[in-house]
């Protein structure tokens, strides 16, 4: 196999398939032809894909030369079958010239294949959960651990195979739960209830966590970090409050954001941006180019009551605890591109 980049910068693969049951094309029969498309089509030649590829398998006379956009690009097998991978990036429409020339020099067919890569859904599922979700924080395993106020807590397990599946593995019966705190290690459980004192839970056995004591306040004040450790935000009674943590010896606020709908917050874009949960306005995005003064560029109203935000980095999914709606899963990239474009 060997790869082609093209102008449009759309690389191409292409597989010989090896010889089989099918006949070598007559001199009668078409010199090109298009027999399947994947991911599949109903048109062969109008091709829309969500994927990052589209394949298509060509049957033309053996010995003849195939030319995409005026490119060689390979020749037909002793089989007559020659399989076409188009590698595409970016969202977008591109056009492709495919032609066949017989081993002796003479035109053959040439068929026009129109490819359009379409933006996938954002969203990538939901759960379910006993009572209205109002925050949340994710391990790193993908274990969701769910705040549900009067509900207590719900620890849920999440899977991503072909769709989002989800298996309750405990329910914590915490009245007035709202908010969790996931130790650095995993298996402490912070909960904080209406009067703001802190239920200790050991989670070490997932499927049956049990409380070890309760305490006024957590040791630390919860907060985002930044990845070089020189900004840190924080959501307050008032707000969202942005500092400047890059000399700890003279740490300094650079913004308050006086809006007291916003109850939680996660770094995006490699910490350029923040999305914030804000109620019933759903998701908001703020620009940080100016660390002093974050600006709002775009918004998206989720139907429900968006009050808590985890983000599993390393898969790029976001937890959206969406009131009554339970959890919102979403792929994160696709979700700011909607929410920006």
């Amino acid at each position: 196999m060997r790869k082609i980049v093209l102008a449009s910068s759309v690389a191409i693969s292409l597989i010989m398939i090896g010889c089989g049951s099918r006949s070598i094309p007559t001199k009668d029969e078409q010199t090109l032809v298009v027999k399947s498309v994947s991911p599949i089509s109903s048109n062969k030649s109008d091709i829309k894909t969500q994927e990052d590829y589209t394949t298509i398998t060509l049957y033309g006379e053996f010995g003849s030369k195939v030319f995409i956009n005026g490119e060689e690009v390979g020749t037909f097998p002793e089989s007559g079958s020659l399989e076409v991978t188009f590698n595409i990036k970016e969202i977008g429409d591109y056009t492709y010239l495919v032609k066949s020339v017989s081993k002796e020099g003479v035109d053959g067919q040439t068929i026009t294949i129109e490819v359009k890569k379409e933006q996938k859904s954002a969203t990538l599922g939901s759960v379910h959960t006993g009572g209205a979700a109002s925050a949340l924080t994710v391990s790193k395993d993908g274990i969701i651990f769910i705040a549900e106020k009067n509900h207590g807590v719900e620890i849920i397990s999440i899977g991503f195979n072909d769709k989002v599946s989800s298996d309750l593995l405990a329910t914590i019966d915490t009245s007035d739960a709202v908010s969790v705190v996931l130790s650095e290690d995993e298996k402490t459980l912070y909960v904080e209830d209406k009067k703001g004192k802190f239920h200790v839970l050991d989670i070490s056995n997932l499927s049956n966590p049990f409380e070890i004591k309760v305490i006024d306040k957590l040791d630390k004040t919860v907060s985002i970090i930044s990845e070089n450790q020189t900004k840190r935000y924080r959501v307050s009674a008032c707000g969202l409050i942005g500092e400047d943590i890059s000399n700890p010896a003279k740490k300094h606020r650079d913004f308050i954001l006086k809006d007291k709908k916003i109850s939680d917050a996660v770094l995006v874009e490699e910490d350029t941006k923040l999305l914030v949960a804000h109620g019933k306005d759903g998701l908001q995005l703020y620009d940080l180019s100016n660390p002093k003064a974050p600006i709002m560029i775009a918004q998206k109203v989720l139907g429900g009551d968006t009050m808590g935000l985890s983000l599993l980095k390393k898969d790029g999914v976001l937890f959206v605890a969406n009131g009554a709606n339970g959890v919102e899963i979403f792929d994160l990239d696709i979700l700011l591109y909607e929410m920006t474009h």
